[in-house]
């Protein structure tokens, strides 16, 4: 797990701008994508890549606008189509949903 979030952070330093104007994007992407194709537990990869790749999302306020089952689809396709990075962000973007954000000001 350590060198697949690794080379998450190594692609999102060396790759400014790559995330669609959206720092930590090219990280989120990924660490799902290094997660899910390096095997890195015996079982549950695919979980683990999705709870990592949200979890990065929510340190962004963003989420994904998708059901479960669409999510799980989408992880289950990165894994027999051998998506790349690059296509990961493609399906992404579209759905990239601002988390709430509570009101702060007073009245």
């Amino acid at each position: 797990i350590e060198s697949s979030l690794a080379n998450a952070c190594e692609a999102e330093l060396c790759s400014p701008g790559n995330g669609l104007g959206i720092p930590g994007l090219t990280f989120a992407c990924y660490a799902l994508h290094h997660v899910v194709m390096n095997h890195c537990l015996e079982d549950g990869n695919k979980r683990l890549a999705w709870i990592v790749f949200t979890d990065a999302l929510a340190r962004m306020q963003l989420t994904i606008a998708a059901t479960q089952d669409e999510s799980a689809d989408f992880v289950e396709r990165v894994v027999v189509e051998r998506l790349t990075p690059d296509k990961i962000m493609e399906w992404i973007y579209p759905r990239l949903a601002v988390l709430f954000r509570p009101d702060h000001t007073t009245s």
